[in-house]
C-alpha cells in the first residue's frame, strides 16, 4: 500500500508539480481526491528527413522553397494521333508566391533527359541539372495569381506523339530566394494545361484541345540541415517524433479526467504556409527509439488531430484517453511506449513545425498535464 505522502514525493522528484482540490459532495462512485499534476518528458527522439515521393501534391513548386531548389517534371502522353501540330502553349496557373516576389524571374523548359513516372520518382532517382537543352522561356511575374505561359516549339510537340521520344520536359529557374506554386493534376480547377491547335488528317478546319498531364510533380536539391535540438515534424523531407512520459505514480484505480500535451513551438526552426500543416498521434506498440521503425498503432489515432498554422506559439494535443489506458493496467492491455507525432499528409505542401525539446526553459518545455480523480477507496 503506497501512502499519499510516497505519492507526492515521488511526484516532487520526477520534476512534477502537484494542486490538490477536493470534489465537491458526490453520490459517484469514484468521487475523491482530485489531482492535477505536470509530467514532463523523460525520452524524445526526433528522426529524419525521410525523402518522400511528391507525385500525389496539391501544388508544383518552382524556385526557392525553405532552402531547397525546386523544379517541376511534367508529360503529356495524350496527344491525337495522326494529327498535325499547329501550335502548342502551355499554361501553369499560379496557385501563389512562397516567397513574396520583389521581381519577376525567369522559368525554362527543358527537354527531360530520362523517363520518369510521377509516383515513382524522387531526388534521388532523377539527378539535379541532369537537364540542359532549353526548349521555351516565360516570365513569372509579382502578381500571385496570373497564369504563366510558355509557346512550345510545335515540332518538338509533334514528336511526343510517338511515346519512344517523349520524356516529357523539366520546368526549372536559376532565381535565387524566388519561388512560385502552381497547381497540379490533383485539383482539376488549377490543373496544368497544354492548349492544343492541331489538324487532322484529310480534315480542312483545325481542331482545339485542352490537355492535362498525364504526368506532374516535383523534385527538389536538399537544403541545408535542420540544426540540432528542436523536435521536427515535417512534410516532403519527412521527420517525426517520439515523445515518452513516466506515469507510474498515478495509482491504478485513477479516473483520468483530462490529460493535455503541451508543446511549445520554436518558430525560428518552423517553416509553415496560410494552409499550415496537421499533425497525427499515435500510440506506440514497444520501445523503439526510430520513429521510422518502431512499431506504431495505425489503429488506434489519439483523436487528437492538431492544426498548426503561422503565429501559433503552442500546440495542445487531448491525451485523455490513452492515459486513462496507460494509467489502468488491471483493465486495459495497452503498455506506455509513449507516442509519435508525424504529419498527416506528408507529401501534401511544404511545411515544417519545430517544438522545443526538455532542454529548454522550464516554462516551454514539452509537458503531459494530467486531471485525475483518486476514489475514496484508495490508501
Amino acid at each position: 500500500m503506497i501512502k499519499k505522502s510516497l505519492v507526492l514525493y515521488l511526484l516532487v522528484f520526477m520534476y512534477s508539480c502537484t494542486e490538490q482540490t477536493p470534489l465537491p459532495l458526490s453520490t459517484d462512485e469514484n468521487a475523491g481526491e482530485i489531482k492535477t499534476v505536470n509530467f514532463l518528458a523523460n525520452e524524445d527522439f526526433t528522426s529524419g528527413p525521410v525523402m518522400g515521393n511528391s507525385g500525389l501534391s496539391r501544388y508544383l513548386y518552382l524556385g526557392n522553397v525553405d532552402g531547397k531548389q525546386c523544379a517541376i517534371l511534367m508529360r503529356f502522353d495524350n496527344i491525337p494521333d495522326s494529327s498535325e501540330i499547329i501550335s502548342a502553349r502551355l499554361e501553369l496557373i499560379s496557385n501563389d508566391s512562397i516567397i513574396v516576389n520583389t521581381m519577376p524571374f525567369d522559368a525554362v523548359i527543358y527537354k527531360s533527359p530520362q523517363q520518369f513516372e510521377s509516383l515513382e520518382v524522387t531526388s534521388e532517382v532523377f539527378p539535379w541539372n541532369s537537364w540542359s537543352e532549353e526548349m521555351a522561356r516565360a516570365t513569372v511575374s509579382i502578381a500571385d495569381t496570373d497564369t504563366v505561359v510558355f509557346d512550345l516549339d510545335k515540332n518538338w510537340v509533334q514528336t511526343w506523339q510517338d511515346s519512344t521520344n517523349n520524356q516529357g520536359l523539366v520546368i526549372a529557374t536559376d532565381a535565387m530566394d524566388l519561388a512560385r506554386r502552381f497547381g497540379s493534376t490533383s485539383d482539376a480547377a488549377v490543373s496544368p494545361v497544354l492548349n492544343l491547335v492541331y489538324k487532322m488528317e484529310a480534315e480542312t478546319e483545325n481542331d482545339t484541345v485542352l490537355l492535362v498531364p498525364t504526368a506532374d510533380t516535383f523534385i527538389y536539391q536538399d537544403g541545408p540541415e535542420l540544426p540540432d535540438g528542436p523536435l521536427y515534424i515535417s512534410t516532403i523531407d519527412e521527420y517525426r517524433t517520439i515523445l515518452r512520459f513516466d506515469l507510474s505514480n498515478i495509482p491504478d484505480n485513477a479516473t483520468i479526467n483530462e490529460a493535455e500535451l503541451f508543446l511549445s513551438i520554436d518558430s525560428s526552426n518552423s517553416f509553415l504556409t496560410s494552409e499550415g500543416m496537421i499533425i497525427n498521434a499515435y500510440r506506440l506498440d514497444d520501445d523503439g527509439n526510430d520513429p521510422f521503425t518502431v512499431a506504431i498503432d495505425s489503429s488506434f489515432s489519439l483523436d487528437s488531430d492538431i492544426g498548426i498554422l503561422p503565429g501559433d506559439t503552442t500546440s495542445v494535443f487531448d491525451l485523455s484517453f490513452i492515459v486513462q489506458q496507460w494509467t489502468r493496467q488491471d483493465t486495459s492491455s495497452y503498455d506506455n511506449y509513449g507516442l509519435i507525432l508525424f504529419p498527416r499528409v506528408k507529401y501534401n505542401i511544404f511545411a515544417r513545425v519545430a517544438f522545443l525539446n526538455p532542454d529548454a526553459e522550464a516554462t516551454k518545455v514539452p509537458k503531459l498535464k494530467i486531471h485525475y480523480t483518486i476514489p475514496p477507496s484508495y490508501e
